[in-house]
């Protein structure tokens, strides 16, 4: 976690050698609103290796937490982005709903979350589709949990290149290490 201008903060988090992401969080009021993300992947094709950078502006409107989250609730927005080796722009459709209030074990203390899933439809440069449940800490929105479903399709020297993930992680502590 990063701290950022006017209250807001970067999350990032590496899946693996090879990609990583981060999402650029703003408190606004009793919501949480998603500013912008960024990803890397790398691919090593054998003699040849390139990696890609996607850079995605949200929707000023974009909220990733609502004010008062309740079980069905939606949300929708769209971020827009480039990439730095697929060509052309880059849509995320994102749909949001709430699924619930849910208690989560974090170490030794016991956390009320916000659980959401998280629909993402990918247009333009990249294509493909991103399927995640998201656990935000009810006090501070705090990520501590995910569980992720990707496919994405991109053009590539060599051709169009499917990246296919299935993943998740928990935080262990909500103890900060410097």
């Amino acid at each position: 976690v990063t701290y950022l201008a006017n209250g807001c903060w970067r999350w990032h988090v590496d899946y693996n050698v090879a990609h990583w992401e981060e999402y650029d969080f703003c408190p606004h009021a009793t919501k949480m609103l998603l500013a912008a993300d960024r990803n890397s992947q790398s691919w090593d094709f054998g003699t040849l290796k390139t990696t890609n950078l996607a850079r995605f502006t949200c929707a000023p409107d974009a909220e990733i937490l609502p004010e008062d989250p309740r079980p069905g609730q939606t949300l929708a927005w769209l971020c827009t982005g480039t990439n730095t080796s697929v060509a052309g722009r880059t849509s995320e459709r994102m749909a949001l709903r709430i699924v619930g209030i849910d208690n989560l074990r974090i170490g030794r203390a016991v956390v009320p979350t916000v659980h959401e899933l998280q629909q993402v439809a990918l247009t333009g440069g990249q294509r493909g589709t991103v399927r995640e449940d998201w656990w935000f800490t009810v006090s501070s929105g705090l990520p501590v949990r995910m569980v992720r479903h990707i496919t994405i399709l991109s053009s590539s020297p060599i051709g169009t290149v499917t990246y296919h993930e299935d993943g998740s992680w928990q935080m262990a502590s909500l103890q900060p290490r410097t």
